[in-house]
């Protein structure tokens, strides 16, 4: 068995290798992470993982602690792609 990799990304070309990486995936383990339980709240990051010894995090927004606010990445609609691209995989979701 290898060592478990969690491949953090956090640029547009980490998006467009996860793409890569998940186009002939046919099962996929998905969640994400939100700031919290409310309609009104926000999805901070999402990971992914079709290996067993592979996983990835996406970070769509992070904490700024000058301006004590959230800042959104410069790839978000890159990423909101590679979620569509999911659409026809078997998901395997935590509170889907």
């Amino acid at each position: 068995m290898r060592t478990p990799q969690l491949v953090v990304v956090d640029t547009l070309q980490g998006i467009k290798d996860l793409g890569g990486y998940l186009a002939d995936k046919d099962l996929i383990s998905y969640d994400c992470e939100t700031t919290g339980l409310n309609k009104t709240d926000q999805v901070i990051g999402f990971s992914v993982c079709a290996d067993d010894d592979k996983a990835y995090y996406v970070i769509l927004q992070h904490w700024d602690r000058e301006t004590g606010t959230l800042v959104p990445g410069p790839y978000l609609l890159e990423a909101r792609e590679l979620i569509v691209s999911l659409q026809g995989k078997r998901l395997v979701m935590h509170n889907g």
